[in-house]
């Protein structure tokens, strides 16, 4: 990503102003291919959009300065563990 994600508490408060890029439940599609029955059947109830890498995963979409950006949900994931190993340690 262009910067670093919001995660935790400024994530959520992101989420009022920029839904369309605010990914949340994002740990359901790790490891999961773009065509299969479970990604199609949630991707309905999502404010964020989803697509295909480069082997049929899924790979989330979002925009950022005009321009579709795509990240991996194993990637957001880092994030998501990286914020909170340093809430704990801190």
């Amino acid at each position: 990503m262009d910067q670093d994600p919001l995660v935790g508490r400024n994530a959520m408060e992101k989420l009022l102003v920029n839904p369309l890029n605010t990914i949340w439940s994002f740990k359901r599609f790790i490891g999961r291919q773009r065509t299969e029955a479970l990604v199609n059947i949630h991707e309905s109830h999502l404010n964020y959009k989803l697509g295909s890498g480069h082997n049929g995963e899924v790979i989330i979409l979002y925009e950022l300065t005009n321009a579709t950006k795509s990240i991996r949900p194993e990637e957001i994931g880092k994030y998501a563990w990286y914020h909170f190993i340093f809430i704990f340690f801190n």
